[in-house]
C-alpha cells in the first residue's frame, strides 16, 4: 500500500505528459509563416487617451490630435502602406501662423496613407473662433481631411454657419491654410449684411 502510495503520482503524471504530447500537441502551423492573404482581426496595438502633436519646419505646433482610443491595424501582419488606425471619439487642433486655429471634432476618425488622410464619420464639426471674424462652423456626417495638405473635402450634405448667415451644399473641398470653402452642389444660403 505504501508502495502504490509512492508511485502513483508518478503514474499520473506520466499519463498527464502522454495525454498533452499525444492529443494536446500544438499544431505546426504555428510556426508557419502568413500568407498574403492572411488578414488581420484584431489590432497590432492600441492606445487610449492620446494626443499627438505635429510641429512644422520652424519648430511650431502645427497640428495635434487626440482621441478616446486609436485601434492600429497592420493587415498584412507587418508594417506597409495597407495599414491603418481607427479613432473614437477624434478631436484635431490646425494651427497656422496669423490664423485662428481650426478645430475638428468626429464620433469616428480612420486614418490612411501614414495619417495623411483621415476620413471622418458621424457629427464630423470643423470650426474656428476667430476674434475678428467670429465663429465659422461647418456640420456634415462625413468629411475627409488630407493632414499634409490642410484640405478638407467630402460629397455629403453640409451646412456652414457664420456670424452673415447660413448655407448649405451638398460638397464641398475646403482649404484650410487659405481659408477658402468651395461648395460643389445644390448651394443655398442665407445672408445677413453687417
Amino acid at each position: 500500500m505504501a508502495l502504490v502510495k509512492k508511485i502513483l503520482p508518478a503514474i499520473v503524471a506520466l499519463i498527464v505528459i502522454a495525454y498533452l504530447f499525444i492529443f494536446e500537441t500544438p499544431s505546426t502551423r504555428l510556426f508557419d509563416k502568413p500568407s498574403d492573404q492572411a488578414t488581420q482581426k484584431a489590432p497590432a496595438f492600441f492606445m487610449t487617451d492620446f494626443v499627438s502633436s505635429q510641429y512644422d519646419e520652424n519648430g511650431r505646433l502645427s497640428q495635434q490630435l487626440r482621441g478616446l482610443r486609436a485601434d492600429h491595424f497592420q493587415p498584412k501582419g507587418k508594417a506597409s502602406a495597407k495599414d491603418y488606425t481607427l479613432v473614437q471619439q477624434l478631436k484635431a487642433d490646425i494651427y497656422n501662423p496669423d490664423q485662428a486655429p481650426w478645430h475638428i471634432v468626429a464620433d469616428k476618425g480612420r486614418a490612411t496613407h501614414r495619417g495623411d488622410r483621415i476620413e471622418l464619420t458621424g457629427n464630423v464639426h470643423l470650426f474656428q473662433k476667430d476674434p475678428v471674424k467670429g465663429v465659422t462652423e461647418l456640420f456634415t456626417n462625413k468629411l475627409i481631411y488630407f493632414t499634409k495638405r490642410q484640405v478638407a473635402q467630402t460629397n455629403a450634405p453640409v451646412k456652414i454657419v457664420t456670424p452673415q448667415g447660413v448655407t448649405t451644399a451638398k460638397g464641398l473641398k475646403a482649404n484650410i491654410k487659405t481659408e477658402q470653402f468651395t461648395l460643389t452642389k445644390k448651394v443655398k444660403g442665407i445672408y445677413e449684411p453687417d
